[in-house]
Formats: C-alpha cells, sequence, structure tokens
C-alpha cells in the first residue's frame, strides 16, 4: 500500500531585491523549503515527482513569474531542502505613461525658455519656476508608490536629472538678467562720459579761439558848398576820417 500525505501550507517571505534600474527589469527572489527530520527515515524530495505549482500573478508594481527549483549541490540524491526561484518583472508601462512622458514634457517646456527674449525676464522665470515646481510635486508623489530602498533607483536619478536640469535654466536666467543690468548700466556710463567729453572738448575750443579785434573810427560829416553852373549853391555831405574843413 502507498500512503500519500498531502498538506497545505501558506507562508510569507522576504526577499532582498536589487532596485537599481527600477521600474525596468526582472528580479528574482529567492527562497528555501524544508523538510523536517523527525525519525529515523528522514523525509526527502523526489526531484522525480516533485512538482511546485505557482501560477502567473499580476501586482500592482510587478508579474509575478515561476521560474524553476533546485536542491543542494551536496545532497542531490535524498535532499530535504529545495530552493525555489520566483522571477518578478517590473510593471513599467504605467510609470512611462504617467510619470516619464509628463517629466520629458516639462522639462522641455522649461528648457525651451531659453530660446525666449533675453529683455523678456518676467515670462523665462516665470514659466521654469512653474516646470520646477510641478516636477517637484510629482516626485513627491512617486516616491510614495515605488519601493522603499536606500539604494538610489533609475526612477531617482530620471528626476534629479530633470529637477537640476530645471534649476541650472533658471540660474542661466537670473544671471542672463544681471548681465543686461549691468550692459544697460555701462552703456548708461559710457554715453555720459562721451557726453562730458564732447563738452570739454567745444569749452577748450572755445577757450582758445581769439577773439576778433575792432579799431574804433570816427565818422566826421563834411559840407562842401559849390555853385553849380546855374550859380544855385549844393551842399553835399561826405564821410571823411581828416577834421572838418568848409571850403
Amino acid at each position: 500500500a502507498r500512503v500519500v500525505r498531502a498538506e497545505q501550507v501558506s507562508f510569507n517571505f522576504f526577499c532582498d531585491f536589487d532596485l537599481t534600474i527600477y521600474p525596468f527589469g526582472v528580479y528574482p527572489c529567492l527562497y528555501n523549503i524544508s523538510l523536517i527530520a523527525n525519525s529515523e527515515t528522514d523525509p526527502y524530495f523526489d526531484l522525480n515527482n516533485t512538482l511546485v505549482e505557482l501560477p502567473s500573478q499580476r501586482l500592482s508594481l510587478f508579474v509575478v513569474r515561476y521560474s524553476a527549483f533546485s536542491a543542494p549541490d551536496n545532497d542531490t540524491y535524498t535532499p530535504r531542502i529545495i530552493t525555489v526561484t520566483v522571477l518578478l518583472e517590473g510593471l513599467y508601462g504605467g510609470f512611462i505613461l504617467s510619470i516619464f512622458m509628463p517629466c520629458v514634457v516639462i522639462t522641455f517646456i522649461g528648457i525651451s525658455t531659453l530660446f525666449f527674449a533675453y529683455d523678456n525676464f518676467q515670462d523665462r522665470i516665470t514659466v521654469t519656476l512653474s516646470c520646477l515646481i510641478v516636477e517637484a510635486g510629482l516626485y513627491s508623489q512617486v516616491t510614495d508608490i515605488v519601493p522603499i530602498s536606500a539604494a538610489p533607483k533609475f526612477i531617482d536619478v530620471f528626476f534629479l536629472y530633470a529637477i537640476t536640469r530645471l534649476f541650472i535654466t533658471c540660474v542661466n536666467h537670473m544671471y542672463c538678467y544681471r548681465f543686461l543690468i549691468w550692459l544697460d548700466r555701462r552703456r548708461a556710463a559710457l554715453a555720459a562720459k562721451k557726453l562730458q567729453f564732447t563738452e570739454d572738448v567745444l569749452s577748450i575750443s572755445r577757450a582758445s579761439k581769439p577773439l576778433p579785434t575792432h579799431r574804433p573810427t570816427s565818422s566826421l560829416v563834411s559840407c562842401q558848398s559849390s555853385e553849380t553852373n546855374n550859380g544855385e549853391p549844393n551842399s553835399k555831405l561826405g564821410v571823411s576820417s581828416m577834421a572838418p574843413k568848409i571850403s
């Protein structure tokens, strides 16, 4: 006779994942199943008749897939311990549509402010800061749903790059704004110096130019009397530089 004993056992286990490329990649989870030795004829796993059934499960962040089981290398004939390997494949479609693509669009909008007019500082800095605030809020929401890990993940590095890129854009806008202010002040100072130089040249030229000299002349009126052919006197007025004389 053959005695068959069936038991259903449920248990919880924890896995140590390498989440460096999360949410992409496949993450193996390994756990051991052992039989307790309680008699002289210790039970063991018959590897030819052992079957581990693990149906595929779809979780919120992973797809659970069964991979394989194996026995220790030093005990392949009468193993009491088998190692079951479960593959967890990350679900990244939702992350691409709801996190990566919006973040790329927001970053592109922030960077596009570099092509605005240089003197339009108000619009440049307003749009860039708005994009930076949106990305920071989006990252704070993402940290609540991703697995907790002390090591940096791919999604953390991606957000770090996007936020740092917008921050550098803001710094560039402020530098350009201060540079334009300095340039306007320099132009105004050069214009003032040029005007002052022109005024100084004119004043020097006026001071070095000799004044015209006017010699005074005395105009005296001389009266000359002469007789005409008819014997009538004719008075003539004349200008002479000599003393007046009557003839």
